[in-house]
């Protein structure tokens, strides 16, 4: 959730001791949440994939090699910012210069005393909140890199897309017709 999940950033945030740097590891970590990429897209991410201008970075699927845009959403707007000023202005200059998060994100659980989340929950919680803002599903699609227009998204998050859904239409009984007019 939200908490844990600020929680998390705010801890690795504040180490003394990381190996990465604590500055480095929290904005790994803050990125894979806010943008929703796994480890091997975001840590192959360069200045030259990132369309300032278009709002976008262009990311590359490992597995598949496929190309895709994820937003630049405002979360992430101000890290991507301060990263790409330090750093050179190479093309193919990396955005981390690590590629992966595991220890500063086991280590930040581990002191918060929450469950052990692996870099992967991290995609999870930025599909499951894009979901419960009200994000439609092929858009959440698009933004994972996935060609089935949500299938795979409906499939594994089916529980909570139910409920969201739930929601919405026991609202829906509870407002005042549009077209009704009060005397």
């Amino acid at each position: 959730n939200e908490e844990q999940f600020r929680a998390i950033v705010d801890d690795i945030r504040n180490q003394k001791a990381n190996g990465h740097g604590a500055e480095d590891s929290a904005d790994y970590v803050e990125l894979a949440g806010t943008l929703g990429l796994g480890q091997a897209e975001l840590s192959s991410i360069e200045r030259q994939h990132i369309d300032l201008e278009a709002g976008v970075i262009h990311v590359r699927r490992k597995k598949s090699k496929e190309t895709f845009e994820v937003p630049i959403f405002h979360d992430a707007s101000a890290i991507i910012d301060r990263r790409l000023a330090d750093m050179p202005e190479d093309p193919s200059a990396r955005l981390f210069g690590q590629d992966n998060c595991k220890k500063a994100l086991a280590g930040a659980c581990r002191r918060l005393n929450l469950p052990h989340f692996e870099p992967r929950s991290l995609r999870r919680y930025h599909i499951t909140r894009a979901i419960r803002k009200g994000v439609d599903i092929p858009t959440i699609a698009n933004w994972q890199g996935h060609q089935d227009r949500g299938a795979l998204i409906v499939k594994v998050y089916a529980a909570e897309i139910d409920r969201i859904h739930s929601l919405k239409m026991a609202a829906m009984l509870g407002a005042k017709p549009e077209n009704v007019v009060m005397m």
